[in-house]
């Protein structure tokens, strides 16, 4: 009996052993899932702490973007354009950079006191050897005239020299008639008073073409400068009136630039001059008056009243 209850005690503690063991690694093996779920979710949370950390980062990335584009767009100067029809004049204001440019024309009327002629001689004959000689010997008796007029040879060229046949074509086979020769001399440096006689004396020496008379003046530096004054005055005229319009004043002149002027042209056409007859059969010369431009473009800096 003794021996039986000794068995049956040994099996209940080994049967309890065995549980005890089972329930310790039953438990540690929800510790390890335990442990094994904790390191999950912290995986979970560093890894939205990252993408929040991302998206913050891309947030204020987009903020920095928008706040650096509002910058450059208020750093972008305001351009106020206007335009004054006065001689095509175009004035620009440029608040932020506190410029405002404007163009200027002046002009200047002088009367001419010099002239070149172009003239020449024509010869028709119907051998080409006898309309050159004839034509060579007229031209020299022009010559001779005109020097003896006072004009200097250096003053003296021949600017063309042309040959050629002359045909009836009024039949049914054309039929050779003659030979033109022309010949053209251009004079210049002279008086404009001298115009008149000088033309009258080369006509009676042969000349029977007159392509027409330039006027010049030899003060032409003289003239284009005051019409440059009278740009520049004009200028800075437009640009005050503009300037207090906008409530500034100018403060200097930050750059100037010259454009294309017309202080050396000249009157080339036989309609811009006057020839009249006067009482003794001679011709009168009467050049008229002539206007020299000059225009300018002024950039000043302006600064508030």
């Amino acid at each position: 009996m003794k021996k039986k209850l000794a068995v049956t005690i040994l099996i209940g503690c080994m049967a309890a052993g065995m549980m005890t063991g089972c329930a310790e690694l039953k438990n540690a093996g929800v510790l390890e899932a335990d442990a094994a779920a904790t390191l999950k979710m912290a995986k979970n949370n560093k890894t939205g702490e990252g993408e929040d950390a991302s998206t913050l980062t891309t947030e204020n990335t987009e903020e920095e973007k928008a706040a650096a584009d509002q910058k450059n767009s208020d750093d972008e100067p305001m351009t106020l354009e206007s335009t004054e029809k006065d001689q095509g004049s175009q004035v620009t204001v440029a608040a932020d950079a506190a410029t405002l440019t404007v163009t200027g024309s002046g002009t200047a009327t002088v009367t001419p006191d010099k002239a070149s002629i172009s003239i020449g001689v024509q010869t028709v004959d119907t051998s080409s050897k006898t309309a050159q000689d004839k034509n060579s010997k007229d031209v020299n008796n022009v010559i001779d005239v005109l020097i003896n007029a006072g004009v200097d040879k250096k003053n003296i060229a021949t600017s063309s020299f042309d040959l050629y046949a002359n045909y009836d074509y009024s039949k049914d086979v054309s039929e050779l008639t003659g030979y033109t020769v022309t010949t053209m001399l251009t004079v210049k440096n002279l008086k404009v008073e001298d115009i008149g006689e000088l033309l009258d004396e080369t006509g009676d020496a042969g000349v029977n073409v007159i392509n027409g008379i330039t006027f010049d003046y030899s003060e032409a530096e003289a003239a284009y400068d005051k019409a440059l004054d009278a740009a520049m005055d004009r200028a800075q005229e437009k640009a005050q009136k503009l300037a207090a319009k906008e409530g500034c004043r100018l403060e200097k002149i930050l750059s100037v630039s010259e454009g294309q002027d017309s202080g050396y042209s000249t009157m080339n056409d036989a309609k811009q001059y006057t020839e009249a007859a006067s009482a003794d059969g001679g011709m009168t010369v009467m050049p008229g008056e002539n206007d020299v431009t000059a225009t300018v473009t002024v950039t000043y800096q302006l600064v508030e009243n």
